[in-house]
């Protein structure tokens, strides 16, 4: 059984409350809007603090990128 503090909530919009472990590897997510499924997308794409307006400190970031799973791409024909 897990306490209190090892697991954390991620809220997704549209979606419902997901809980993963607490001390997971840094990551960010990818919705489908076909299956509405949702994955774990390993790494981070970069540095946010350029992005913030001067004279503010960044403290943390979510990222979820949204489009079509494998499964749910339209299949070409002849593919």
């Amino acid at each position: 059984m897990l306490g209190r503090g090892q697991v954390s909530c991620v809220r997704i919009p549209g979606g419902s409350p997901r809980y993963e472990l607490a001390d997971a590897a840094h990551h960010h997510y990818f919705r489908c809007r076909g299956c509405l499924e949702v994955y774990n997308v390993q790494g981070c794409v970069g540095n946010f603090a350029t992005l913030v307006p001067e004279g503010f400190q960044l403290e943390a970031h979510e990222l979820v990128l949204y489009g079509r799973c494998q499964r749910c791409v339209p299949r070409r024909r002849g593919a």
